[in-house]
Parts: C-alpha cells; structure tokens; sequence
C-alpha cells in the first residue's frame, strides 16, 4: 500500500512528487506568461521603475496599444502584475500596473536561470 505525502505543496505517490493539478496549472499560466520577450521587458521595466502608466509602457516598448494591452492581460491572467487605483478618486483614472510579488519572484528566477545559460 502507498501513502501520499504532502511536501511543500506537492503529492508524493509511489516516490515520485506530482504538482496537484490546480498547482500545475499556475505554474503553466506563469510558464506561458514569460516566454515572451516583450512580457519579460515589461516585468523588468515594472520592477525597475514602479508603478507605470500604460501610456508609457506602450511608448517604450514602442508597439502598438492592442498589444500592449494582450501582454498586460497574460500577466494579469499569471499573478505576475497588477492594475493600480489612484489614491484620489477625484483625480482622472488612467490605467497604470505594477508588479506582484510574485511577479519579483518569478523575474529573479528567470534572471538567475539566464545567467547559468549564459556562463
């Protein structure tokens, strides 16, 4: 008889550790998220700078606005970003994004796997 053992997230079946299924599918969405060099570059500008405005991510990635708004929503979709709200709910509203937490973990993991490719 095999027991299952819960290990930091992961099922351990006949000593082999499977991702639950829900797990798996973050880790695609994420997976998916960042094998795009134009979400990459928006991850590393948000981190860099901040919160940013769409407007000016869209100047600098110098690409057209349904794109840009394509990017912007995978890595919503991934956890990896986020829409800000302005503080003053009388100010004009303009659509602007920072990364998440996880967004930061997931883009000094790509950096350290970038840098083991490169060396």
């Amino acid at each position: 008889m095999h027991h299952n053992i819960i290990c930091s997230g992961l099922i351990r079946m006949s000593g082999v550790f499977l991702m639950p299924h829900r797990d798996g599918d973050m880790l695609a969405n994420r997976l998916a998220a960042v094998a795009n060099p134009t979400r990459i570059e928006i991850l590393r500008m948000l981190s860099h700078n901040g919160s940013m405005p769409f407007s000016v991510l869209s100047k600098r990635l110098n690409t057209s606005n349904p794109s840009v708004v394509h990017h912007l929503s995978k890595l919503i979709d991934a956890g990896l970003i986020q829409k800000t709200i302005p503080n003053d709910l009388n100010s004009r509203t303009y659509r602007a994004y920072k990364i998440t937490d996880a967004g930061k973990e997931t883009l000094e993991q790509l950096q350290r796997f970038e840098s083991r490719i490169l060396a």
